[in-house]
C-alpha cells in the first residue's frame, strides 16, 4: 500500500483495495 502510516481512510489509492 502507499501511505502506510496514514489510516487507510486518509491514504489515497494506491493499490489499495481496503478503501475501495
Amino acid at each position: 500500500m502507499g501511505l502506510s502510516s496514514l489510516p487507510r481512510e486518509v491514504q489515497p489509492l494506491e493499490g489499495s483495495s481496503a478503501i475501495a
